[in-house]
């Protein structure tokens, strides 16, 4: 899903309201997102992904399914962000189902 301009903007405002003011620059945000489902999605992510990177997020994670149902989708899409930005990323581990 990509966000729309205005979105963008409205997020952009929640950093400048009164209360993060004390804050002096420091407030820090983390994305998470699911691993995507098909090339489409994953084409979706990526254009979420390079949108919200202004925001110097501290770090994004992305989901591991119930049972490890996404294991392959979550690694793919940390092994990409990792490779395709400076945006630390981790995946969520779920350990049901995991042989190691």
């Amino acid at each position: 899903m990509t966000m729309s301009l205005a979105s963008l903007q409205e997020a952009r405002r929640a950093l400048d309201t009164p209360l993060f003011a004390d804050l002096a620059g420091d407030a820090q945000v983390s994305f998470e997102f699911f691993p995507p489902k098909t090339e489409r999605m994953e084409e979706q992510l990526w254009e979420t992904f390079q949108t919200l990177e202004p925001f110097n997020p501290r770090f994004v994670s992305v989901t591991y399914g119930a049972g490890g149902s996404t294991r392959e989708r979550t690694h793919g899409t940390v092994a990409r962000i990792a490779k395709d930005s400076n945006v630390p990323a981790a995946a969520h581990l779920t350990c049901v189902a995991a042989t190691k």
